[in-house]
């Protein structure tokens, strides 16, 4: 089968990326004949909260990708429209995530519509997004009307798929949770080794990784952090390991005002690939104080290393998360009770297998479900 992926990819870098090119080698490796049409760009400069949108990891996966698409720029979306039909793809393969992209997507699967007999498929991160902006309903209305079939990456995404888009009940749509990275595949350090790389001297260690925005309620883990602090006595450590897309001044005002800039560890930057395992290999268990969440790549990449997590209820991460099995789960937007669940976890570190539960569990997030969903959607009538 020829299958199109266009999305972001390398030199550009983010998750999104990195999942793309995952699913790249996984199609290949199943025999598919695939092309990776790729973002030239992925925002303005202006409009983009990061420090620059460039990978600049060494062991980034360089797959063979042609950069033709940039959202603001319709002469880049008939470009794309032109490689894809040249490539005579059966179906073309794309991510959601942002209604950014709406019109250019909208107008390269429309054209495709209209001239080729090209199916388009999006893989749905989300419906609703996180950040509301003045037109973020109209673009993902658009976007979704030339799409001939979703997969939902979560039960809560296919909810709000089939209430928010009831046109999509006229569609292909299919549930396939998001696919864990396989890091296990990879020899990870140690937790001595980890620890001492980051100079964490603590027994106890709590990481929260990826991007800070406001959705993810770091403050809330913030707030919970001084009560952990008087229960050990200090000896606990919390490392943030992520790049602020929010404003920074309001943490590092409370981290100060609280006094607990002592047993913070934080890396305010984008995480190199060659050193995730560090942060990982040095936690007890990754916590998601979420305020809100469709899924999380985060809970993945946790389970990828075995690393037990500690979540809010909100979303679909409940979906993914097995209170007392694979993680704990608690309220969210609630800092005492997230401080009684990181104790409830300690209690119980030594006594449940959480690293045999959560191999147990990845059987349910396999990169084959997404495949084959994929096939059931180019094979189908």
């Amino acid at each position: 089968m020829k299958i199109a992926i266009l999305g972001p990819a390398y030199p550009l870098r983010g998750g999104i990326a990195q999942y793309l090119a995952l699913l790249y080698r996984k199609l290949e490796k199943r025999g598919h004949d695939v092309r990776f049409i790729s973002f030239r760009k992925q925002f303005p400069n202006f409009l983009f909260p990061g420090k620059t949108q460039m990978e600049q990891s060494a062991s980034a996966d360089k797959i063979p990708a042609v950069a033709i698409f940039i959202p603001w720029n319709p002469i880049s979306w008939l470009k794309t429209f032109n490689h894809i039909r040249r490539f005579k793809c059966d179906i073309v393969v794309m991510k959601w995530w942002m209604p950014f992209f709406g019109p250019g997507y909208f107008a390269v699967t429309a054209l495709l519509k209209l001239f080729t007999k090209v199916k388009a498929l999006y893989i749905l991160d989300n419906v609703i997004p996180h950040e509301k902006w003045l037109l973020s309903k109209f673009f993902t209305r658009l976007a979704f009307n030339k799409i001939g079939g979703f997969i939902a990456q979560s039960e809560k995404v296919e909810r709000e798929f089939k209430r928010w888009y009831p046109a999509g009940a006229r569609r292909w749509l299919k549930l396939a949770h998001h696919p864990t990275y396989e890091y296990q595949e990879v020899s990870a350090p140690s937790m001595e080794e980890s620890r001492r790389k980051l100079e964490i001297s603590e027994s106890r260690t709590i990481l929260f990784f990826g991007f800070i925005r406001k959705y993810k309620g770091l403050m809330t883990l913030l707030k919970a952090f001084p009560a952990l602090m008087r229960e050990y006595d200090g000896d606990i450590r919390l490392v943030i390991a992520g790049e602020f897309y929010d404003e920074r001044k309001s943490y590092d005002e409370f981290i100060e005002s609280a006094g607990i800039g002592d047993k913070v560890t934080l890396s305010a930057d984008f995480i190199p690939n060659e050193e995730v395992g560090y942060y990982f290999g040095a936690a007890d268990a990754v916590v998601l104080p979420y305020l809100s969440a469709s899924q999380s790549g985060i809970v993945q990449i946790a389970y990828g290393y075995g690393k037990p997590v500690i979540s809010t209820e909100t979303g679909g991460l409940p979906e993914v998360v097995t209170h007392g099995k694979t993680g704990l789960l608690c309220p969210p937007d609630d800092s005492e009770a997230l401080t009684e669940t990181i104790i409830k976890f300690y209690q119980q570190k030594d006594s449940i297998p959480w690293e045999k539960n959560i191999t147990e569990a990845r059987r349910r997030f396999t990169w084959d479900n997404l495949i084959d969903a994929i096939e059931e959607f180019a094979e189908q009538g």
